[in-house]
């Protein structure tokens, strides 16, 4: 028989998402998830692998990556780009198990950044900022669970500014690419952003994950 590489048992070009969970949903059909709608963008020219994890931090995520990163050998040079979008768990307020402090996350950034581009060194890295959330949203969403809100959109703001200071760091090149959602989503402000959540205002409605998938995708 003939072998049709990248088809059936040969290696076939792909991406990596990693992060959290506005990673992890984005497989979800019914909200147009941003994944989602990469993948039907790409089909058949690229695989995407997703590695998000709801609630996660950057913290967590470093620890973990040596194990979150299947060994590809060789394959390893298919990998055309990774996102790495983190910081909205990171930047919950300091009584929050999720909370990262802002001098650790930008570390985390570091790190996790620094293990990518040796597991992947031909890939670009697509770094993204954590979008503002709908505040007074995820207060009733937290309250309807019998909980504190643990989110404001200054303190996610500095930990979307952390993102851009770390990606200033490895400008220089196209290996290394800033993909501004925060700024996309409407800034420290926040306004408008109810159109592009769901209702618990943190997690991407439909309109959101458009938004993202094409922030992405002119990158």
């Amino acid at each position: 028989t003939t072998r049709v590489p990248g088809f059936l048992g040969g290696s076939r070009p792909f991406a990596l998402l990693l992060g959290d969970s506005l990673t992890g949903r984005g497989f979800q059909p019914e909200h147009h998830g941003w994944v989602a709608s990469l993948s039907d963008r790409y089909s058949r020219k690229l695989d995407l692998v997703n590695r998000g994890y709801g609630g996660w931090n950057s913290r967590w995520v470093l620890r973990a990556l040596p194990h979150l990163l299947p060994r590809w050998g060789p394959d390893a040079a298919q990998c055309r780009w990774v996102t790495l979008w983190l910081g909205a768990n990171d930047a919950v307020d300091e009584w929050a198990k999720q909370h990262v402090p802002l001098v650790e996350f930008r570390a985390n950034l570091r790190a996790i950044i620094s293990q990518l581009r040796a597991a992947f060194p031909e890939a670009k890295l697509l770094l993204l900022t954590p979008p503002p959330c709908d505040t007074d949203a995820w207060a009733a969403h937290r309250l309807r669970q019998g909980k504190s809100s643990e989110r404001s959109p200054q303190q996610v703001g500095l930990y979307a500014e952390a993102v851009r200071e770390v990606a200033r760091e490895h400008a220089g090149g196209e290996s290394a690419v800033l993909v501004d959602i925060h700024r996309a989503f409407g800034g420290a402000d926040g306004k408008g952003v109810s159109s592009l959540t769901l209702e618990d205002g943190v997690h991407l409605g439909a309109n959101g994950s458009d938004l993202v998938a094409g922030e992405v995708l002119r990158a």
